[in-house]
């Protein structure tokens, strides 16, 4: 496990076709699943800004804990607090995806709720912008592809 002592690191994913996925950026501790569950890490993380790191081998940790139950406890809402930030960020996915999927590519709502953090309207915001992109991008091409036609005068017909 990994304590930050400064700076911030991005944890991300990546698909099938080696694309990044940010999924959220810390700044107090990272590693702490598999420094629990003893399973290989399931995301990938890098250092967003200069860092200075504590690193707490598994054997470490697991004396402190049983010295201070109280860090454990902590842990805990830690871990509580990351599983509600996924459940709301995947929610304001869903959304924004939801609208883009019924062609509301210029008015989506990604304006996170009073309590939520303003990191997830970051990352939702990137993804609708990529989204209108795309899209003006088609259109473009659409454009394009019909000047062309129109200007070689259409399919041209021997008698």
């Amino acid at each position: 496990m990994y304590v930050i002592l400064k700076g911030k690191v991005r944890i991300y994913t990546q698909d099938a076709d080696g694309n990044e996925f940010t999924v959220r950026y810390l700044d107090e501790m990272f590693g702490e699943f598999s420094m629990l569950d003893n399973r290989p890490r399931s995301t990938a993380v890098a250092a967003a800004e200069a860092l200075d790191v504590l690193v707490l081998q598994r054997d470490d940790f697991i004396a402190f804990l049983r010295e201070r139950p109280v860090v454990g406890l902590s842990m805990m809402r830690n871990l509580v607090e990351r599983v509600r930030y996924t459940t709301m960020y995947l929610q304001h996915v869903m959304d924004a995806t939801r609208q883009l999927a019924q062609g509301n590519y210029q008015i989506v709502d990604v304006a996170p709720d009073s309590g939520s953090s303003g990191e997830i309207h970051e990352l939702v915001s990137a993804f609708v912008r990529m989204v209108q992109d795309v899209q003006t991008r088609e259109a473009a091409l659409k454009r394009a592809q019909g000047d062309h036609a129109g200007q070689s005068g259409g399919p041209t017909q021997t008698a």
